[in-house]
């Protein structure tokens, strides 16, 4: 379900079907997080919906570690998606 201004968090959002899915999400109105083991990657993944007018953020994240999923937690929380996904 696409709620405009609501907040995705995709994995593996760096490359791929995972990339597409958030460039889809930000030109529809929500903010996405772009969570990637690449952690080169997913800012240059965030840039493009960012340049199209859309809210991201592209940030390193290996999901078998606990301090990795806790940064895009606190990424995509309502009170830090707004200037955190600028």
């Amino acid at each position: 379900m696409i709620i405009p201004g609501q907040t995705a968090v995709i994995t593996a959002g760096a490359h791929g079907i995972g990339r597409s899915v958030a460039d889809l999400l930000a030109r529809r109105g929500m903010n996405v997080v772009i969570a990637d083991i690449d952690g080169a990657a997913a800012p240059r993944a965030a840039a493009e919906p960012r340049a199209a007018g859309g809210a991201a953020v592209g940030l390193a994240c290996d999901v078998r570690d606990e301090a990795d999923l806790e940064q895009v937690r606190l990424a995509g929380s309502p009170s830090t998606a707004g200037p955190t996904c600028s």
